[in-house]
């Protein structure tokens, strides 16, 4: 079983830079939308945030970034203290989502740029942290007119983050490492399957 599952991250990897290759000639003639979703891996100590961005209209996904964050919300008093220790050796880099956001967003507005698009929408809830980086963006040579959207709104076709909302809701619901409140995860983030759920 080892050695097919082996064999299977494999072939992941070669898909996913096969389609990061081709998405290279791709003709960006439509909005985005970028959310990320929450998750975790070998426990809930290392909590991580998929970010993903995927067309407005094709619902094709563009990319998936990856960071690690820190857990946070309600913990006792031995939780505290069980992460304070695991901090001593793991500890989450200040701004880590901030940095891998920009780098997403850069990587898009790149793009769009030497395909001289003029003028690009992208949609995105209220996170402050997507606000912070995408109004620090040169509107030159492109303007990137940057759309939030409330989490509250109803996740239907007519909410604008219906794309990003149903590749989130694919991934979680194809993969059981994604589950909500799960007793089964992935043991390491190269294990989280999220390959294998949005190229279905």
């Amino acid at each position: 079983i080892k050695t097919i599952l082996n064999k299977l991250d494999r072939l992941s990897r070669c898909a996913l830079a096969l389609q990061s290759q081709a998405s290279k000639h791709l003709n960006y003639q439509e909005a985005f939308c970028y959310d990320g979703f929450e998750s975790f891996s070998y426990s809930q100590y290392f909590p991580n945030n998929i970010g993903v961005l995927v067309g407005a209209d094709s619902q094709f996904l563009y990319s998936i970034d990856y960071t690690t964050l820190r857990r946070k919300g309600r913990m006792t008093g031995a939780q505290k203290r069980k992460r304070s220790l695991i901090e001593e050796r793991h500890k989450v880099p200040k701004g880590s989502l901030t940095r891998t956001v920009r780098e997403t967003i850069a990587d898009l507005y790149q793009r769009l740029t030497g395909q001289g698009v003029k003028q690009a929408d992208l949609f995105s809830d209220e996170n402050v942290v997507y606000k912070n980086v995408l109004k620090r963006l040169p509107q030159k040579p492109l303007s990137m007119k940057h759309q939030r959207v409330s989490s509250r709104l109803s996740r239907t076709h007519h909410n604008p983050l219906f794309p990003v909302n149903y590749m989130d809701r694919q991934i979680r619901k194809d993969n059981s490492d994604h589950h909500r409140e799960t007793v089964q995860f992935a043991k390491g983030p190269a294990g989280m399957g999220i390959e294998a759920a949005v190229l279905e």
